[in-house]
Formats: structure tokens, sequence, C-alpha cells
């Protein structure tokens, strides 16, 4: 996971969420098809601000069959179903059974929102936000012993997030070890191989270009990427010396 930052809200947002909002009240309302079509109309918005990647897992994925992603979900929190702020794209496997779904832990001690406050209050949300906090000081990834990749998480609100949105399941470890493989590996090979020859060529131009290839934010697992390089070259961001 990585920080996302968030766009400026669409021109159609407002008038969708003035309109919706007339339609709810301080009770839970049942959700309709109009409640549903008004966030889903910003959901190419989103997809376009996260680089068609899931804000969650970080796996490049394409609009249809996913979801635009409540960060506090409509069954608690209906009268934020329309606010920019609470809006995402994520994949079905972390938003939908099986993994987030409607789950949103606060802190002991939060006092959660009521009708028709707006957040943060006295919440203490402990799912990270990825476009308000940046998820690298909570959550980073560590190879386990039989060499698969795994995300763990540093602080509460890491290991919180991961447990609710199942970030460590064996389909996930799975991508993720292949990504290393497959992709980070060959560049880790790459640098050391110009480090060997550095009396030659200019290392530091190849180092920078090689980073910047490996966690354009284009690409997917940007979080993993960075931080098998930070173990395999230990001055990273700098270039070995």
């Amino acid at each position: 996971m990585i920080k996302i930052a968030h766009a400026q809200e669409p021109e159609e947002l407002p008038g969708q969420r003035a309109a919706q909002l007339a339609t709810v009240g301080p009770a839970q309302p049942e959700r309709t098809k109009a409640h549903t079509a008004a966030y889903q109309s910003v959901k190419h918005d989103l997809v376009r601000m996260q680089r068609h990647k899931c804000c969650y897992c970080e796996r490049r994925t394409v609009p249809d069959h996913n979801d635009v992603e409540h960060y506090r979900p409509f069954s608690r929190y209906w009268w934020l179903a329309w606010t920019w702020d609470n809006l995402l794209f994520a994949c079905s496997a972390c938003n939908r059974s099986g993994g987030k779904l409607d789950q949103f832990p606060l802190a002991a001690s939060s006092i959660p929102l009521a009708y028709p406050a707006l957040p943060p209050g006295g919440e203490q949300p402990l799912l990270v936000d990825p476009t308000a906090n940046d998820p690298r000081l909570h959550i980073q990834f560590r190879p386990l012993p039989p060499g698969r990749w795994a995300p763990f998480g540093i602080t509460e609100r890491g290991r919180e997030t991961i447990s609710m949105l199942r970030l460590d399941r064996d389909s996930y470890l799975d991508d993720f070890t292949h990504h290393v493989e497959v992709t980070v590996k060959p560049v880790i090979d790459d640098i050391w191989m110009a480090y060997a020859e550095r009396h030659r060529i200019d290392f530091e131009a190849r180092w920078r270009r090689k980073c910047d290839q490996l966690l354009d934010p284009e690409r997917t697992f940007r979080a993993l990427s960075e931080d098998v390089l930070r173990r395999e070259f230990p001055s990273f961001p700098e270039a070995p010396a």
C-alpha cells in the first residue's frame, strides 16, 4: 500500500451528493440503485487517480467488476457515501466478502461519528487510509523463511489493516513473491553487475535509472519493490558506496 494523492473532486459529484442526501435521514436507509449509481459515477475518476491500481493491495485492476470503495462503509456512515474524501477504488478481493466488506474498527478511546457529523470527529480509525496516511509508516514487506514475501504491520493500525483486508492471504503472498522473483530481482542483478563495473560507467546514473524504473508509480506493488531494494541495499535511497 502506498500514499495516494487525492485528485480534485469531480465536478458532477456535489450535485449527486446533494440529490442523494435529500433522500436519507438519521436512520440507516436501504441502499437504492440511485444511491449506488451516484457514487459509481466517479469510478473512472478514482481509477485514474490511483493509476488503475487497487488502493489497498496495489494490484493493477480494471474498473469492470471492481468497486468504488467507501473508506467509512455505507452501512454505518451512509451520509458520507457521496463524499469525495471517503471514496476509493478497490479490487473485489480487498473490498468484498473475504476482505474488508463493511468492517471499520476504531481505537478503544474513539467516539464514533453520528449522523450527520463529518470526519474525523472523535474517531481514531484502525484502517489505514492511503489518501490521508502514509501506509509506509504502518506496513512493510519482509521475507518469510521459505522465501515468500509478506506484509507486516509495524504499528497497531498496520496490523489491523493487514488483518482486516487479509493482505497476508496465500494468493496475495504468491503474487508478491512472483513480483519479487520476476520483476525486482532482475533489476537488482543488473544493479550489482553495474556496481562491479563502476570504474568504467556512471554507476550512480544507472542506479537512479533502475530505481526509477522499478518504483514508477504506474507499476504494481511499488511498496514491496521499495522494501526489497531497501533490504538488498541498506544505503537506499542512496546508491551503494
